[in-house]
């Protein structure tokens, strides 16, 4: 708060303006480093009299300041005769269920009203205590409403006791961060059918993997319309490298898209890679953070490229090759097609295959024609979605004004899984 900011230090002890000014041959060690420590804020000190310095000396004098305890008789006294609603309830204006009788304090002259229903009685609480009263029982463990109700209900009462209650668990701060019985889960989102190929691509990285010929990362992406998967070996995860990697092995080859899908990780957030997308009109496309599912199209392609790696572990630098092209001349179920017959309008030709389609006798200009042709009339198969989840969304969610967040998946012990509340800007 007071770094960089200019400010005077007021004291009324007048030696102290002059501390930075005396001779630091006079000083003890101790003395210049805590000055040493001051001067790195300021070094402006200036006197004040005792008299005028009314702000350090009112935090001097704390021990003064008294707060009103519940064990006081007098207070609660004075609180029910003062009360608008006990003097309602006694003269038959608002409704009680209870009976309230004056019962005398012992070793004291002070009576209270308290209800004689129960088999205990039970102090009638004042409409100026009773949140005092929820906050010391309900503070002291934070049950739940179940809980909280008899607690209270034991020991005092009110008109409409169980109302205020569980209005006040279900706003108390510490419950609502720790005690989370049912997450909220948005429905997801679904992408628009791409309009060509490759006009849709899905970013991510893997890795640290084991280090395989000075490699330790891989770039892959994926386009949406094709399923044409991509997996760049990479030295490292530095933003620069993430960037030359897509530039040199993805546009270079299948054109400038119009849409990226990547998610928060830093590379794809960089100045650098954000600069790249502008420069070449690209759309980049933010995944919500910690839901991978977001970005499934590209997830769900590590699967196999992960399990066909894992044969090869300390050696899948060399194993890359064959497994990419593994998996674009694969048959996809959901899309009853190749990623290669997508792309090339043909299979790929693979190890053991003695037989290939000819297209001798056709005339190449014929030939071309048909293949636009062909490659124009293809539609973008509909998404299929893997396990889909219960949608809740609070009623409250559109309308309220502060908000919790949940913390990452790695937090310390005995943290809140919640924190906040945050107030909502729009």
């Amino acid at each position: 708060m007071l770094e960089a900011r200019p400010f005077a230090l007021y004291v009324d002890h007048k030696p102290l303006t002059y501390a930075f000014k005396q001779n630091s041959d006079k000083c003890s060690p101790r003395r210049l480093r805590q000055l040493d420590f001051i001067s790195q804020f300021t070094t402006d000190i200036r006197y004040v009299p005792g008299k005028e310095n009314v702000v350090a000396d009112s935090l001097s004098r704390v021990c003064e300041i008294q707060f009103s305890s519940l064990a006081d008789l007098k207070l609660w006294g004075s609180s029910q005769n003062s009360d608008p609603e006990l003097k309602g309830i006694l003269e038959g204006k608002i409704k009680f269920s209870g009976d309230l009788v004056k019962v005398q304090m012992p070793d004291s002259e002070i009576s209270l009203y308290c209800n004689v229903n129960s088999e205990s009685n039970r102090f009638y609480v004042p409409g100026e205590l009773r949140r005092k009263i929820f906050d010391n029982l309900h503070n002291m463990s934070h049950p739940g409403i179940r809980a909280t109700k008899p607690l209270i209900a034991s020991r005092y009462c009110w008109p409409n006791q169980n109302k205020d209650i569980t209005n006040w668990c279900r706003a108390c701060i510490p419950c609502q961060k720790s005690k989370v019985h049912q997450y909220t889960k948005a429905p997801v989102s679904q992408f628009l059918p791409p309009d060509a190929r490759f006009s849709n691509v899905h970013l991510d990285l893997i890795g640290p993997l084991p280090i395989s010929g000075g490699f330790r990362y891989c770039l892959t992406t994926v386009d949406r319309f094709t399923c044409w998967p991509e997996a760049v070996p990479l030295l490292d995860a530095k933003a620069e490298t993430v960037a030359i990697a897509f530039m040199f092995n993805w546009i270079s080859r299948f054109g400038l898209p119009q849409k990226d899908t990547c998610d928060q990780g830093g590379q794809f957030e960089s100045g650098l890679f954000q600069m790249l997308t502008r420069m070449f009109g690209i759309q980049c496309v933010r995944t919500a953070a910690f839901h991978p599912s977001s970005n499934g199209m590209v997830e769900r392609m590590h699967r196999p490229l992960k399990q066909a790696l894992m044969c090869s572990r300390q050696t899948w630098f060399e194993a890359l090759p064959l497994v990419l092209l593994g998996l674009r001349t694969v048959l996809r179920e959901d899309i009853n097609a190749t990623a290669a017959e997508l792309t090339y309008g043909t299979n790929l030709r693979v190890l053991g295959q003695f037989f290939a389609d000819s297209n001798i006798g056709i005339p190449l200009p014929d030939y071309l024609s048909r293949l636009q042709e062909l490659m124009r009339a293809l539609k973008p198969s509909d998404p299929v979605h893997h396990g889909l989840k219960a949608v809740y969304m609070p009623k409250d969610l559109q309308t309220c004004s502060h908000v919790f967040v949940k913390r990452g998946p790695i937090k310390r012990a005995l943290a809140t899984p919640f924190e906040g509340p945050f107030s909502v800007k729009k």
